[in-house]
């Protein structure tokens, strides 16, 4: 890493800043994927909860129309 052109000088300013809490992380979306799903799997598991609460409830559910609707 101390390789690289100019890093030496700035990891030591990067941490003399730090130690003189100077610094804000920024830390991007991609960071959390190994622990939390990314929001397209979220998306899908919460569409998939959806529908099963909805056809959990669904027979507790009627419409107030229903009763005039003809049988058959």
């Amino acid at each position: 890493m101390f390789d690289i052109p100019r890093n030496k000088k700035n990891i030591e300013q990067l941490t003399r800043l730090a130690k003189q809490e100077k610094v804000v992380p920024f830390i991007g979306a991609g960071f959390s994927v190994p622990a939390c799903t990314t929001w397209g799997d979220f998306l899908e598991q919460f569409s998939q909860g959806i529908k099963g609460i909805f056809f959990c409830l669904s027979p507790f559910f009627h419409s107030p129309f229903s009763h005039s609707l003809p049988e058959g």
